[in-house]
């Protein structure tokens, strides 16, 4: 199911607005199909998808595990710290699997990271951007909301600052990653959500799938993101032809002059 939902975009251009549906008969967010997306361009066999999204990722964490490492104990014992992360049986086994929450390992350990940084270093941009990893860890799965109590614990136990501008900057980032899957949530009433909240489904047996006029606007959207980016990649070629075509012959004209 994640790798029918990644090649809708990897093979017909359709941005994923909403993950798969998980135990409890509920759409996920689209976290992890976003995460496998740049391998998905590139490879379409599953198990290349998740060790192209995996591996990296796994270096990542075990390059940040270190530098965390070493500010407790000595280098050495530090490194014993990455080699074991990186041969234990867990991320070889999640580095060849969709589960979601084996996606969740590295993110705790980013999250620590920053978390740290924020309460010893006393850096203000480590907290908010904490805060956008814990939501995009969220929107992977669900059971990493609790990660923002951890946020919470820090803030009181060590009062690290806090600038408004650098929060509202974090939030203006985590409302942008999950304006498509709101978007998609209020055309179901929040369904979904309502049956992560309480642990149950929320889906009665004439509301199993989403509506055709749901999964309409969700395509709509989808295109809409697209054509956004495909904007966004097109403007520096634009304004390089148009500095070309009006500004290069009036300083050439002016210089000959």
């Amino acid at each position: 199911a994640v790798i029918r939902a990644v090649e809708q975009f990897s093979k017909h251009g359709v941005f994923p607005v909403k993950g798969i549906l998980s135990s409890i008969a509920a759409y996920n967010m689209p976290g992890l199909i976003w995460l496998l997306l740049p391998a998905s361009l590139i490879f379409s066999d599953p198990r290349w998808i998740s060790m192209a999204t995996a591996i990296p990722l796994n270096l990542l964490a075990a390059f940040i595990l270190y530098k965390l490492s070493s500010r407790l104990m000595h280098s050495n014992l530090a490194l014993v710290c990455v080699i074991t992360y990186c041969l234990s049986p867990l991320t070889f086994g999640w580095s060849r699997s969709l589960w979601a929450q084996h996606y969740l390992e590295a993110f705790y350990i980013i999250i620590v990271y920053f978390l740290v940084g924020w309460a010893i270093d006393r850096k203000v941009c480590y907290g908010a951007t904490a805060i956008v990893f814990i939501v995009y860890a969220t929107m992977i799965h669900f059971s990493a909301l609790v990660l923002l109590g951890a946020w919470v614990v820090v803030w009181l136990l060590w009062r690290p600052p806090i600038r408004l501008s650098r929060m509202l900057l974090a939030l203006l980032v985590c409302a942008i990653l999950l304006t498509p899957y709101l978007y998609f949530q209020i055309e179901r009433d929040f369904q979904d959500l309502k049956a992560f909240v309480v642990g149950k489904g929320q889906l009665n047996e004439n509301m199993t799938t989403p509506k055709q006029s749901v999964e309409d606007n969700a395509h709509a959207l989808s295109a809409t993101i697209k054509s956004w980016g495909m904007n966004v990649l097109r403007a520096p070629k634009e304004l390089l032809q148009l500095l070309v075509a009006n500004f290069i012959p009036i300083n050439w004209k002016a210089n000959v002059v």
